[in-house]
Order: C-alpha cells, then sequence, then structure tokens
C-alpha cells in the first residue's frame, strides 16, 4: 500500500517486467535486482528499488522477494514476466567485474549491464557517464586521500622529531635548573664571605697602624709623653721585626750561595763560579771563602784543555774507585764484576787503594767477603802474594833476635811484618808518638812490629788521652809497659842484672802468627791467646756495667784505678769501656766515662741579656733556630725566648740549650 501510494503521489509508473527478470537466481540477484531498480529506465523506479531493498533486508530469502516483484509488477503491467537469457546474465557479470568495489560503482556497474542486456543504447550511454564521472571522483577522492596520508606521515615524523627534542630541551632545562641552584648557593656563600671580608676591613680601618699612630701624636700638642713612649716603642717593635725577616732572608740566601759556591768548586765550573763569587760579595760572604773560591777560579782558568781532561778523568777514576770498595765491602761479586768489565784497559783498577791504604783484594780479606774473594781469585787471579811468605814461613822471636844484632831490629821487624804500603806512615806515627809522648824509639817501634794499623792507631788515641794524667806513680808505668809487652806477643820477666851489672830482660821466645793476620784486626779480635781471655773481676763488673747502663756499679768497679789504667782495658772482642759504651747507646756511662778522661768538658754559665740574638740547639733538630732573648736572667735555668720563625708566643728554653750568635 505504501509502495501504492508512494508511487501515486510522485508519479511513478508501473515497472516494466522485464527489468526486474534479472538473474535473481544467482547469489547477487537481489543487488542486481536493486541496482536496477534504481537506474532502471529512467530515475522514477527509485521508490521501487527501496522497497524492494527493505523488503530483502527485513526477509532475508531471496525467492520471497523475487515472488513479490514478479507479483507487483505483473499487478502494475498487467504482463507476466519472463526470465532472462543466460548470455545476458553473462554478460552483466563480465560489466559488473569491471566496475570497482565500492557500493555506487557496483550499482553502476550493474545497472549498466542489464540495461545493455536489454538493449537501450540511451539509457547505457547515461549509465556509462555515469559510471565514469563517478570513476574520476573515486580517483580523485583517492589521489587526495594518498595525499592527505603523505601529508599526515610527513606531519608524525615531525612531531617524532620535536618529541626528541621537546625531550632533549627538558633533559637540559634539568641539568640547567641544578646549575642555578649550585650557583645560587654558591653566590650565597660568596656574599657572606664578602660581608665578613668587608666587616674585617672595617675594623681593621678602625684600628690605625703604628706608624699612624706615631704620625698623629707627633703632630698633636697636647700628646703626653707616656703616649708618645708607647708609640715610639710599637713602632720600634715593629722595626725590629723588619730587622728580623730581613736578616733571615739575608742568612738563606748567603747560605744557598754558599752550598752552591762550595759544589761549584767541586765541580770545577769556572763560569758558575764567576756568578756565584759576585753574589757572595753582594751578600757579604766570609772573606776567606770568597778568596778560596776566586784561587780555584784563577787555577780552572790557567788549565789547559788537556789538564781538563785528565782532571775529568781523574774523577771518573775516583768514582768508580769508591763504587768498588763499596761493593767489596757489601760482598756483591756481580756487580763488582760489571764495574771492572765497563773500566777502560788502561785503567789500573788492581792499584788502587782506600783510604787505608787497602787494595781490594786486601780489602775483602780484611772485610771477610768471601764471595768478593772468590771472584777476584778465580776470575783475575788475585791472591795475598804479600802475605803469602809470611803465612807459609812464620818468624820466631828467636829469627827477629838473630835479625836484632845485624843493629836494624825495627827496620827488620817492620820489613817482615807489615807492607811496604806501610813503612812511611808507621815511620812517621813513631816519631810522633817519640816526640809527643816521651817514650823510647825501641818502645814505640816493637808495638808497631806486632800490631796492625788500626791497633796503633787505638794505642796512639790512648796515649794521647793518657798525656793529660801522665806522672811518675808506678801503677801507670808498669800498666803502659805490661800493654806494651803484651802488644808485642812477649812476656817480660822481672828485670835480673847481667856480670857487667847492667839491668838485662830475659824473653821468653814465642812464635809470631802470620803478618797477615797482624794486618787484620779481625783475626787478633778473635784470637784464643791467654791474656785475651784472662779478666780481672773488676773489669767484668765494669763491663757489664757499661752494657746495662749503670754508673754507680761502674764508679764501685773503676774506684782504686786510673783512668790511664782502665783507658786500657779490651773486652774479648777488642773494645774498651768507650768504644762499648758508643756502641751500647750507654749514654749515662759514656758522659762519665768521656768527662773523666777529658773527651768531654763542661761548658761556662752565659749571662744573656734581654733583646739578644741566640742560637738554639733544640733536640732533634738538625739545624739550630735562631731567636731573641726576651726577658734578661742570670740564674736562672729556663730562658724566655721569641723564635725569629712563625707566629709562635714566646717560650722558656733551658739555658743548656743557647748558644749566643755573633753578629
Amino acid at each position: 500500500v505504501e509502495i501504492r501510494w508512494s508511487a501515486h503521489l510522485h508519479g511513478v509508473r508501473p515497472l516494466d517486467p522485464s527489468v526486474v527478470a534479472v538473474s535473481l537466481s544467482s547469489l547477487r540477484g537481489v543487488v542486481r535486482l536493486t541496482s536496477c531498480a534504481i537506474l532502471g529506465v529512467n530515475q522514477r523506479y527509485w521508490l521501487l528499488g527501496c522497497a524492494f531493498v527493505a523488503l530483502f533486508a527485513s526477509t532475508k530469502d531471496e525467492e520471497r522477494v523475487r515472488l513479490c516483484m514478479i507479483r507487483l509488477c505483473q499487478r502494475w503491467s498487467g504482463r507476466s514476466l519472463t526470465e532472462g537469457s543466460s548470455s545476458d546474465d553473462e554478460d552483466v557479470q563480465d560489466e559488473c567485474s569491471l566496475v570497482d568495489t565500492g557500493p555506487k560503482s557496483q550499482k553502476l556497474s550493474r545497472s549498466v549491464t542489464e540495461v545493455s542486456a536489454r538493449g537501450c543504447p540511451c539509457q547505457s550511454e547515461c549509465a556509462s557517464l555515469q559510471l565514469e564521472i563517478l570513476r574520476q571522483r573515486q580517483m580523485t577522492s583517492t589521489d587526495q586521500m594518498n595525499s592527505n596520508l603523505n601529508t599526515l606521515h610527513q606531519k608524525i615524523k615531525q612531531l617524532h622529531v620535536d618529541r626528541i627534542e621537546l625531550e632533549k630541551l627538558r633533559r637540559d632545562l634539568a641539568v640547567s635548573a641544578k646549575t642555578n641552584a649550585f650557583l645560587r648557593k654558591k653566590t650565597e656563600e660568596l656574599q657572606q664571605q664578602l660581608i665578613l671580608l668587608r666587616a674585617e676591613q672595617h675594623a681593621a680601618s678602625q684600628v690605625r697602624s703604628p706608624e699612624s699612630v706615631l704620625r698623629a701624636l707627633l703632630t698633636d700638642q697636647s700628646t703626653s709623653s707616656d703616649q708618645l713612649l708607647e708609640a715610639v716603642l710599637a713602632c720600634e717593635v715593629l722595626v725590629n721585626n723588619a730587622r728580623h725577616e730581613l736578616e733571615k732572608k739575608e742568612m738563606r740566601e748567603r747560605r744557598s750561595v754558599f752550598e752552591q759556591l762550595h759544589a761549584a768548586m767541586g765541580n770545577d765550573d769556572d763560569v758558575l763560579l764567576e756568578n756565584l763569587i759576585t753574589s757572595a760579595r753582594r751578600l757579604k760572604i766570609d772573606e776567606p771563602d770568597i778568596v778560596m773560591a776566586e784561587s780555584k777560579l784563577r787555577f780552572l782558568r790557567s788549565l789547559t784543555g788537556e789538564q781538563r781532561k785528565t782532571r775529568e778523568t781523574q774523577k771518573i777514576k775516583m768514582a768508580f774507585k769508591e763504587q768498588a770498595f763499596v761493593l767489596v765491602k757489601r760482598d756483591d761479586p756481580a756487580q763488582l764484576q760489571h764495574l771492572l768489565d765497563s773500566l777502560d784497559l788502561n785503567m789500573p783498577w788492581r792499584d788502587w787503594t782506600d783510604h787505608a791504604g787497602r787494595t781490594l783484594w786486601s780489602c775483602a780479606v780484611e772485610l771477610r767477603s768471601s764471595a768478593v774473594q772468590q771472584y777476584l781469585t778465580e776470575v783475575h787471579g788475585e791472591t795475598a802474594v804479600g802475605n803469602q811468605r809470611a803465612s807459609d814461613n812464620p818468624p820466631t822471636l828467636l829469627e827477629l833476635s838473630g835479625i836484632a844484632g845485624t843493629g836494624a831490629p825495627s827496620a827488620s821487624i817492620s820489613s817482615i811484618t807489615e807492607p811496604p804500603s806501610y813503612r812511611d806512615v808507621e815511620r812517621d806515627k813513631v816519631h810522633a808518638l817519640t816526640i809527643g809522648h816521651g817514650l823510647t824509639p825501641e818502645t814505640v817501634q816493637s808495638c808497631v812490629a806486632g800490631k796492625s794499623h788500626s791497633s796503633l792507631v787505638s794505642s796512639g788515641h790512648l796515649l794521647e788521652s793518657a798525656t793529660r794524667y801522665r806522672s811518675t806513680s808506678s801503677d801507670f808505668s808498669a800498666a803502659v809497659n805490661m800493654q806494651q809487652r803484651e802488644d808485642c806477643g812477649a812476656v817480660a820477666h822481672p828485670v835480673v842484672a847481667s856480670e857487667d851489672g847492667a839491668p838485662q830482660t830475659s824473653v821468653i821466645p814465642v812464635v809470631l802468627p802470620p803478618s797477615g793476620a797482624m794486618l787484620d784486626p779481625s783475626v787478633r779480635r778473635f784470637s784464643n791467646s791467654s791474656e785475651s781471655s784472662a779478666f780481672s773481676p773488676e773489669q767484668q763488673e765494669a763491663f757489664r756495667a757499661v752494657v746495662q747502663d749503670n754508673v754507680e756499679v761502674l764508679t764501685t768497679a773503676l774506684q782504686g784505678f786510673s783512668p790511664e789504667v782502665w783507658s786500657l782495658w779490651r773486652n774479648k772482642a777488642g773494645k774498651n769501656l768507650v768504644s762499648l759504651s758508643e756502641e751500647r747507646g750507654s749514654s749515662t756511662v759514656y758522659r762519665f766515662l768521656a768527662t773523666s778522661l777529658g773527651l768531654l768538658q763542661e761548658l761556662p754559665v752565659e749571662e744573656f741579656d734581654e733583646g739578644e740574638a741566640v742560637w738554639i740547639f733544640l733536640r732533634g733538630e738538625v739545624q739550630p733556630r735562631r731567636a731573641s732573648v726576651v726577658e734578661s736572667s742570670s740564674e736562672a735555668t729556663q730562658i724566655l725566648v721569641e723564635f725569629w720563625e712563625g707566629n709562635d708566643p714566646p717560650v722558656h728554653v733551658e739555658r743548656c740549650l743557647l748558644r749566643k750568635m755573633s753578629l
């Protein structure tokens, strides 16, 4: 009823049955039917097509829709519908396959196919034109959509880049915020420091300097004498401090130039020495040092090229020699071999001697460097040639007495027991001991014949110490004679009268040890002789007290003995009381022994005036410190001083640590 009424209202004529009968048996029959109904002969079939579509959408029954359409068309047209041919149906399908899949294109394609099947050229052209327009519109819309997609893609990329930059800016902003906070904090601290500095500067400006105070007081007529005196003293203190600082700087400069001057003299650097002499005169260094440097400079400038080269070679030789003896002392044959192999062939290292006149071999033997001895024997064939004869055929005292009958006992004994390098030295020492101590040449020469170089030096030192206490006492003479006999290796019997009435001493022959053993103090030190093992109870107690650093026990043990006697005592290691106290670090005992022997003397008590410059020798300090006496005291044990270096307040120092400074 609605379809009729609508068709009547819109003036739609009845549908041609041939249009409806279009391949309704296929699966897409309804769609084709709808397309044909919409785009049939003209546009007035629009309402009927919509009705068919609505009917199919509600029933979903293709056959029912087909029957309804056929009945409706028969009622309107008055004639029956026939089925289209299969060829027309195939043409419609081919035409639909060329159309796009869009809804409107499919409808137009099916409409064109149906119209072509019916043989209507006008309607076919119109449908084709509409289809072409629709295709162009669809292509235009597709291109526009593609361009829009490309634009959107570019915008997405740009958004991604903007997002990355935004994240980077956000991180930079966070870092900048932290930096700003740190700088803000530092700014606040600097502002606080600036405020403090300004406050200090303001406070300092309020306190006037001593010079300004003195100048103001001088211009003020109402100034009292006390105020003027106080200002003058304040300025004097400032000037004294400035003078002390000036002296300290000058002292440092003089010390530096003095050290450089002597270093240049040792290095034979004439150019540097000339510059340092000028600096030394400017700093007022002692004139003898400057004269010595000038003489050294004149000597260096007078040398020729060959002489300079010779001096350089001699320096290198001395350096090698010192290093060689150090390696012998260390018993290091590997380094010694490397050193000797690096020497020039023209450098006779076998003739090298140290300060004691020892060669490398004799030094190795004396110091018991077995590895170095083995190296020198195996590689260089070094042997104790000078000591070989004495060790093979040791002479006896009878042989020595037989030699003495020739009239030169001293020279014979010295030639047997000592190497040739010691003869001149020992002759000078014998002469010095004979003149200085009042001993007979025979006594001194006999001691020289039985003792090594080191023992002679020790005996000479003790004899020099004993001269201060020399007297006519019998115990001192007996002690000296006994020590001389023990050193000579013979025991003297009491003096008996001979036939002519002259005193004569009988001597028991004793076999002397080899001369090599005499030259080596370590061999004699550990010998098992009777005199080294015989100790009196007083000697044992004295040496024990020295080890224990007990002055009371040592005083009791030495009671009844003069310093000349107990200074000659030796223990089994060949050490006397003084050397043993030095070795064990017994400071109290050493002070007692050294004072008794006259090695230490008590300094006189000095008086120090106020403002006097002094040296202070502090314990544990290598260099003394300079100071000024603040308070003068003649009896106090503590002196108040003020050091020149630093800003320390005045302190009390023991009087014994102070020495007057000669300015």
